[in-house]
C-alpha cells in the first residue's frame, strides 16, 4: 500500500505527461495548419493552360485529398487534446482531494495525540482538592468553631482577671511603699533641719542696736548694738533686720 507522499508525486508526474502530450498535440496542429497555409499558396500560385484540363483536375484532387487529410488529422488531435484536458482536470481534482483527506486526518492524529498526552498529564500530575472536598473542610472548620470561640473566651476571661487582681495588688503594694518611704524621708529631713536649726540659733553671732527691736550682722551699718547669739536675740523679742537679714 502506498503511502500519501508517493500518491502525489505519481498524481504530479501522471499531469505532467498529460501536459506534455497536450503541448505535443498542439505543436502537430500548428504543423499541419502551416502545412495547409502552404498547399493553399501552392494552389494559389500554380496554373495551367486552357487545355491542360486533366493535370488542372488531378492537382485539384491531389489538393483536396492532402487538404482533407491535414482536417481531419487536426479534428482528431483537437479531440484527443479534450480527453486529456478532461484527464488532467480528474487527476487534479484527485490530487486535492487526496490533498484535503490528508489534512484531515492528519488533524485528527494532531488531536488524537493531544488527548493522550493530557490524559497522561493528568495521571502524572493529578488536580489539587476539589470544591466538593473543600466546602466538606470549611463545613468541619465551621461546627468547630463555636467550642474554639467559647474555650479562648474564657480563656481570655480568666488571664484578664488575673492580670486586674495582679496589677492592682502590685499598684496598692508600691503605693504603699512609696507613701511610707516619702513619710520617713520627710520625717528626717525635717528633723534634721530643725537640729541644725536650733544648732545654728544658739551658735550664730548677731548685734544688737542702740535704737529699735532688730538684731544685725557684724557687717551692716545698723549693727551698733551689744553682741548675742541668734536665739538670746530671739527670747528678747527682737527681730531681723530686712537689710542684711542674718
Amino acid at each position: 500500500m502506498k503511502n500519501p507522499i508517493d500518491y502525489f508525486k505519481d498524481s504530479f508526474k501522471i499531469i505532467d505527461n498529460i501536459k506534455n502530450e497536450i503541448l505535443s498535440k498542439k505543436q502537430e496542429i500548428d504543423t499541419c495548419k502551416k502545412q495547409l497555409d502552404e498547399i493553399k499558396f501552392e494552389k494559389d500560385s500554380t496554373s495551367f493552360k486552357w487545355y491542360d484540363v486533366k493535370n488542372k483536375t488531378n492537382f485539384n484532387e491531389e489538393i483536396k485529398a492532402e487538404k482533407k487529410l491535414l482536417k481531419a488529422k487536426i479534428s482528431k488531435l483537437e479531440k484527443e487534446i479534450k480527453n486529456l484536458e478532461k484527464q488532467k482536470e480528474a487527476e487534479t481534482d484527485k490530487r486535492n482531494k487526496l490533498f484535503s483527506l490528508s489534512g484531515i486526518v492528519a488533524f485528527v492524529i494532531i488531536c488524537v495525540i493531544a488527548i493522550t498526552v493530557g490524559s497522561i498529564n493528568e495521571k502524572i500530575h493529578p488536580e489539587p482538592q476539589t470544591t466538593t472536598e473543600f466546602i466538606e473542610t470549611t463545613t468541619i472548620a465551621n461546627t468547630d468553631k463555636p467550642i474554639t470561640e467559647t474555650t479562648t473566651a474564657n480563656t481570655t476571661e480568666t488571664i484578664a482577671t488575673t492580670i486586674a487582681t495582679t496589677t492592682t495588688t502590685t499598684t496598692e503594694t508600691t503605693m504603699k511603699e512609696t507613701t511610707e518611704k516619702t513619710t520617713k524621708e520627710t520625717t528626717e529631713k525635717t528633723t534634721k533641719e530643725t537640729t541644725e536649726s536650733t544648732t545654728s540659733r544658739s551658735q550664730k553671732i548677731v548685734y544688737g542696736s542702740r535704737t529699735g527691736n532688730h538684731y544685725h550682722l557684724g557687717g551692716c551699718r545698723y549693727a551698733n548694738g551689744a553682741k548675742m547669739t541668734v536665739a538670746e536675740a530671739e527670747r528678747k523679742g527682737w527681730e531681723p533686720c530686712a537689710v542684711c537679714n542674718p
